[in-house]
């Protein structure tokens, strides 16, 4: 090989290592549909952060955006239907990780619905309330964003239904905007 083509030769790997490196942003074709996602104010405060916060959190994500921006109270990311795939995916992976890990606890599990439309969630009372509500928040967050992008529609509800791992017994149902416990309600569960 001359020193020409192996000039070339080099020059071509650096460029495509640099395009590697760089991350090469896939751009749509016109024929190719776009789906813009809009997490709303209350998902946002729900999450517990502003929305520099949320979409500081949403950029770190590896499944991507073709566009991310804040508009006034709200986060608004465009995606590709590969990405809106891989959105899905990483919310869905989320959701099982923590149902997994909220059943390494004694007497609790959480029954995911498909498609994340909800969950069952069993709590043990002699569980340490502040970790079976920070399971329960996560487990709510999770669904309640992979709905938002599995409907694609600004809807984004869920069902949850809270039950006595004692008694097997429905303690409350309620969804991503009102579940209400009270102590009634647990004796309820025990008659």
């Amino acid at each position: 090989m001359n020193n020409k083509m192996s000039s070339c030769l080099l020059a071509a790997g650096i460029l495509l290592l640099l395009l590697c490196l760089w991350g090469c942003s896939h751009r749509p074709t016109e024929e190719e549909a776009l789906t813009e996602i809009v997490f709303d104010a209350g998902l946002i405060q729900f999450a517990g952060m502003s929305c520099e916060e949320f979409y500081e959190d949403l950029s770190a994500v590896e499944a991507g955006c073709q566009e991310l921006q804040i508009q006034g109270d709200t986060v608004v990311m465009t995606l590709t239907e590969d990405q809106r795939s891989a959105w899905l995916k990483h919310y869905q992976k989320l959701a099982e990780d923590t149902a997994a890990e909220y059943g390494k606890f004694p007497d609790s599990r959480i029954i995911l619905q498909d498609e994340l439309s909800g969950f069952d969630i069993y709590i043990n009372p002699d569980n340490s309330y502040d970790e079976v509500m920070y399971y329960l928040v996560s487990e709510e967050y999770y669904c309640t964003a992979y709905r938002l992008i599995f409907l694609a529609d600004g809807s984004r509800s869920i069902e949850i239904c809270v039950y006595n791992a004692d008694t097997g017994k429905l303690v409350v149902r309620g969804d991503e905007n009102e579940l209400t416990m009270t102590t009634d309600d647990w004796i309820r569960s025990y008659q």
